[in-house]
Parts: structure tokens; C-alpha cells; sequence
């Protein structure tokens, strides 16, 4: 998900705004309208660090919803849901006497319980937030009971909480609900991330439920209606509205759930036998194709560096208004807020194709594959932030790719400056806090180390055993791991824990020391007690005259590690990590006339860049001789 991202100052001594899937605009929202909207996805977050933060328990699966099936209509001038929903059910391990929903702001008309051939209506309470049904008699693990619920919901009416990355939980939003806003388009469009779904229909708002549905929209004939899945048919009625019948048949999370209801203009594309579509204001309608049109390549791209195909029906993007988290990945119909809109002529200064690949790479890492609970949504989010790299590296080249690389680093180093976390979780106040810079560029950073620790084809093979092994399920890191250590043999639970489980990163000074044809290296750990001793194979390159390059691996095992090479006199310079691959923070020491050769001969932008920085620091007569 794109939702938020801090302003970090880079150090190239810029101020990014990253926008991305989960970029960096704000959230905010009262009442039925964002005011603000938020980047979730590829962002720097400015973050508030909670002092007590609380354990968090994920809650326990009591009941399994296979199937909820929802008839929907709405009154525009009240921002209201007219609904019935069916759900069916089953108790999840064992017998149940009563069956939980959450349900927020419901007014409920009518309640019917079904087993069997048996139709009643229970007893059963209601507090506002969830509804407790007790049947006559026990859920069965093994039976299926339907649930029937007329009722009407009003998100906009809701006590809204707020937070920092996601600061509404309305749910629904009803856009210019009244027609007044002259220049202001009317919308509907949901929001379901991380449980708010529920104030529209009733469910288990967890990422753990995974459910199919059927979603049956009646309204006005001159709008577009998208939902997730495949549209079976749309239905004219003659007092001037549509009922539009929309379908999802495999599995996904519930708070992917999405409509999305206004007047859009549609630009139709495809990728093999799969619509991919675009809806966006007319204004920009003849820009769809270069603000989206390498979609398909991505699709392409990533379904063969997977090994796994684009596994739903569709894949649309919607553009929306006032949209409160930047973008949002639910399933084969993404959510962008209106700041992706550019014309051909902005695209020229800016892009947010981040944002796109970051979404779609979702719907493996995130849709098909769903973490368990927030505690574990790097699982969801690292994943899509790293698919912004794999796609920059393949389509615009490594230095494109390493400059963005280099900027998650940043993001992440300058909220580590206020405080760092695990990346795998379990103390939080709110799922809200959670969506960081930790999760998001940090994330990302530590599977690219995964990937250069197995090399290429072991990395891409472990990602493929992990989404066929799981694939319509939840998952946790053990699962991930042990898909890794299935595909390469090797016992990786050092790296996981490293960098997993605990917090921090490895904050290292490397001196170097040449006599004659020998070079020594010392690299010292130095940060703090408390965080790991870190275990990294970090590469020294060694530049020659002729510009060929040798990689040696350093293994980097203690707070402190001595390395003598041999050297031949041709070579030039040397530094360990140009290239900037390793989560750390690096300073080193070596002579300036390394430095200059360094900016002269490294292979990439990123490793001149770093001999730059260096020799600035320097008495500029004595850099200058060096640098000519």
C-alpha cells in the first residue's frame, strides 16, 4: 500500500517526498471528504515513536467465513449504505455457541441465521462495533451456517481514531455527496486497510480472513462501478439506475475488499488475455498511457522473474479523489490518489511509476500471500517496496535502480535517528503505527541483502517455492524462511534474526592501510551493545588501471575484523561497498589519492558519489591535487 511517507533530507542533500504502494503525502480526514491525502506505499514517514508501546496478541480464529455476498445501494444526500450481506460460515476448530462479527455504526433491521434447511432469527447483541449471534444450537466445525443481515450504514457518522500514517478508519467515503462542490466530481470509493471494511459491510475485520464474495451495486446509470474481480453483468431498470454484478472468486484478504463508484473516463489496455484498464478524470484521459502504459511490461516482468503468473482476473487502476492513503492494493482494482495524474509534459520533472510497480507487486506479496497480522506486514510491504528496485533495475538499469535503493536507505536512517524497531513486530499501539519507514525501506533493504546472500537464482526460486506453497493464504516469517532454507539447503535463521527480529543496523568504521603491495583492512562494528554483532559478507572491490574490477567477500563476523590482502601494482583503488548494497552506516578512512581514483574509475554513479562525499570533507587544496 502507498500510504505514508516522511519528507527525508537525502544525502545528496535533498528533501525527498518518495511517493509509492503502499509515496509521501499525508492522511488526513474528517468527516466524509480527505482532506489531505497520504502516500503508503514506497514512502518516508514521519513518524512518532510510541514510549509504551503495548504486546500485541493476534486475535485467535474463531469462525471462517468461506463467502459473503453483498447487495448494495446508497442514499447520496445522508452517505449512506443500504445493504444485506449473506454470509456463510463454519466454526473454525472447534464447536461454537456464538458467532462474532465486527460491524461499526450498523443499523440493523433484520437478522436470519440458516443451518440446513432451518431459517430463524437468533438471539443476538449489538454494541455498535461488533455483533454477537448465539444460535439455538452449537456452530459446527463441519457445518456451514449463512447469516442473513439487512441494514444500513453511515462511515461518515463514525467516531473517527486517527493516526499518523493512517489517520481515518471511515472506511467509505462518499465524495461531493450532496452535488454542491462545483468542479468536484461524485464519488464513492473505500479505503479497507488495516480494518476498516468493516463500516460498511459486516465481516471478521482481520488480515488473517480470507474470504470470496459477490458484490451486487445499484446506481445511477451514468456512473462506473469497479470492484474486485470480474464484472458477470451490468442491469439497466427504468427508473434510471444500473445494478452492476461483480464477482471474486479466489480467496484474498478483507480489507482488500474495494468498490469504487464515480464518473471516470476508461482507457483500455491489456497484458495476454488479462484486461488492464485505467479510469482517471477526462482531463487526463490522453495522458493514460504514459502515466500507466508500462503496466503490461510490468505484469510481463514480474510473472516471469517469479515464475508465478499475474493470478487474477483483472488488473485496473483507479484514480479517485481525496483518497486518504496514497494508494492501495486491493485486488485486480488498485486505488491511486489524483496526484499520479500528470500531463506528458509534467512527466518530463516527475513520476510515479514507484507508486504503480509498488502496488502491483502487492498483488503477489501482499493479496495472493497476506501477512497474518500487522506484526508481520513487512512481509507485505518490504516485499512491494523491494518490487519498485526489481522493476527500475530491469527496465531503466542497476544506477537508476541503486539511486533509489540509496534513497530507502536515507529514509530509513533518518527515522532510525529517532528510534530504531524489529522489523518483525509485536509491540504496537495501533496497526497504524506500523506503516514506517522500518517496514517499508528497511524492508526492502534487508531482502536485497537476502537476495545478493543467496545470489539470484536461489533468491528468486525461494520467492517462487514461498508463493506456491502459500498461495491464497496468510503467512508469517517462519514461512518465508523456510522456504529459503528448503531452496538453498542452507540454515538461514542468523539472517532472519539479524535483521528480523531485531532492531538495528550495523554502524561500522573500515580503515585501510597499505604498505608496498599489501593492504590491510580493519572493519570495527560500532554500534551500540545492545544491537547485534552483525554477520555480513560485505564485497571489497579492487579497481585496476586497465578498469577491471575483483569482488572479494569480507566475512564481517565480530565487532571487530582484520583483512591483509596482496596487491599488484596496478591497482588504483579500492572500497568496500561502493555500491552501497548493505543496510549500514559506513565511514571510511583511506588515503585521498584512493578517494580521487575512485571518483574517477568506480563502475557506478552511487561509488563516485561516495568519493565525493569524502574528499569534501578535506582541506580543498589538498583534495584538488589529488583530483585532477
Amino acid at each position: 500500500m502507498s500510504f505514508l511517507r516522511t519528507l527525508s533530507t537525502l544525502c545528496f542533500g535533498l528533501i525527498l517526498i518518495a511517493s509509492s504502494s503502499c509515496g509521501i503525502l499525508k492522511k488526513g480526514q474528517s468527516g466524509s471528504s480527505a482532506k489531505t491525502a497520504i502516500v503508503l506505499d514506497t514512502i518516508e514517514l514521519a513518524y512518532s515513536f510510541e514510549p509504551n508501546p503495548v504486546y500485541q496478541i493476534p486475535p485467535d480464529i474463531l469462525i471462517d467465513i468461506h463467502h459473503i455476498e453483498l447487495d448494495l445501494h446508497f442514499n447520496w444526500l445522508r452517505q449512506e449504505v443500504i445493504g444485506t450481506a449473506k454470509l456463510s460460515l463454519s466454526a473454525y476448530a472447534k464447536d461454537r455457541e456464538s458467532i462474532e462479527l465486527d460491524a461499526r455504526g450498523f443499523e440493523i433491521q433484520t437478522l436470519v441465521y440458516q443451518i440446513n434447511d432451518t431459517s430463524y432469527t437468533p438471539f443476538y447483541t449489538y454494541d455498535n462495533r461488533k455483533i454477537l449471534i448465539r444460535p439455538v444450537d452449537k456452530l459446527r466445525v463441519n457445518d456451514t451456517a449463512k447469516v442473513f443481515i439487512k441494514y444500513k450504514a453511515r462511515p461518515a457518522d463514525l467516531e473517527h481514531e486517527t493516526g499518523v500514517a493512517i489517520t481515518s478508519n471511515q472506511g467509505l467515503y462518499f465524495i461531493n455527496h450532496d452535488g454542491q462542490k462545483v468542479g468536484v466530481p461524485q464519488q464513492i470509493w473505500t479505503q479497507g486497510e488495516p480494518e476498516c471494511n468493516s463500516s460498511w459491510f459486516p465481516s471478521v475485520d482481520h488480515p488473517h480472513e480470507k474470504i470470496t464474495h459477490e458484490i451486487f451495486l445499484t446506481i445511477d446509470s451514468n456512473f462506473h462501478t469497479i470492484s474486485n474481480g470480474r464484472l458477470i453483468y451490468s442491469e439497466e431498470h427504468e427508473n434510471g439506475t444500473r445494478t452492476d454484478y461483480w464477482k471474486q472468486d479466489k480467496p484474498h484478504a478483507n480489507y482488500l475488499v474495494m468498490i469504487a463508484i464515480g464518473e471516470f473516463s476508461v482507457v483500455k489496455d491489456h497484458w495476454r488475455n488479462i484486461p488492464v484498464w485505467y479510469y482517471l478524470d477526462e482531463k487526463y484521459k490522453s495522458d493514460a498511457m504514459a502515466i500507466f502504459g508500462n503496466t503490461p511490461k510490468m505484469l510481463e516482468f514480474y510473472s516471469t522473474r517469479l515464475g508465478f503468473d499475474y493470478p487474477w482476473d483483472k488488473y485496473h487502476q483507479v484514480v479517485v479523489k481525496d483518497f486518504v492513503s496514497g494508494a492501495m492494493e486491493n485486488t485486480s482494482a488498485v486505488i491511486h490518489g489524483d496526484f499520479v495524474q500528470l500531463t506528458q509534459r509534467e512527466l518530463l520533472d516527475e513520476s510515479h511509476e514507484d507508486v504503480i510497480a509498488h502496488e502491483l507487486f502487492h498483488h503477489w506479496f501482499g493479496d495472493l500471500v497476506t501477512c497474518k497480522s500487522w506484526s508481520q506486514l513487512t512481509l507485505n510491504e518490504g516485499f512491494a517496496t523491494y518490487g519498485e528496485y526489481l522493476w527500475e533495475e530491469h527496465h531503466y538499469g542497476l544506477e537508476e535502480a541503486q539511486y533509489h535503493l540509496k534513497k530507502d536507505l536515507n529514509a530509513y536512517l533518518v527515522e532510525a535517528n529517532g528510534g530504531t524497531k524489529p522489523l518483525i513486530r509485536n509491540h504496537y499501539n495501533t496497526p497504524d503505527d506500523l506503516f514506517d519507514s522500518h517496514t517499508y525501506q528497511k524492508g526492502g533493504r534487508v531482502l536485497h541483502m537476502l537476495r545478493l546472500e543467496l545470489g539470484d537464482d536461489v533468491f528468486f526460486s525461494s520467492l517462487k517455492h514461498y508463493l506456491n506453497n502459500h498461495a491464497y493464504g496468510s503467512v508469517e516469517l517462519d514461512d518465508f524462511r523456510r522456504s529459503v532454507e528448503k531452496t538453498s539447503g542452507r540454515s538461514m535463521r542468523w539472517f532472519f534474526d539479524q535483521w528480523f527480529e531485531k532492531e538495528g543496523h550495523a554502524q561500522v568504521e573500515i580503515t585501510y592501510a597499505q604498505a608496498e603491495e599489501q593492504l590491510s583492512i580493519i572493519v570495527t562494528q560500532k554500534q551500540p551493545e545492545d544491537w547485534p554483532t552483525y554477520r555480513i559478507n560485505a564485497p571489497l572491490v579492487i579497481g585496476h588501471e586497465d578498469e577491471s574490477l575483483d569482488t572479494i567477500l569480507l566475512p564481517l563476523a565480530n565487532r571487530s575484523d582484520t583483512f591483509t590482502y596482496n596487491l599488484d601494482s596496478s591497482v588504483i583503488w579500492y572500497s568496500v561497498d561502493p555500491a552501497t548494497d548493505i543496510l549500514w552506516e559506513k565511514t571510511e578512512f583511506k588515503n585521498t589519492q584512493i578517494w580521487a581514483k575512485q571518483i574517477a574509475n568506480a563502475p557506478t554513479h552511487i561509488g563516485r558519489l561516495e568519493g565525493l562525499n569524502a574528499v569534501s570533507d578535506l582541506d580543498p587544496d589538498m583534495a584538488s591535487t589529488h583530483i585532477k
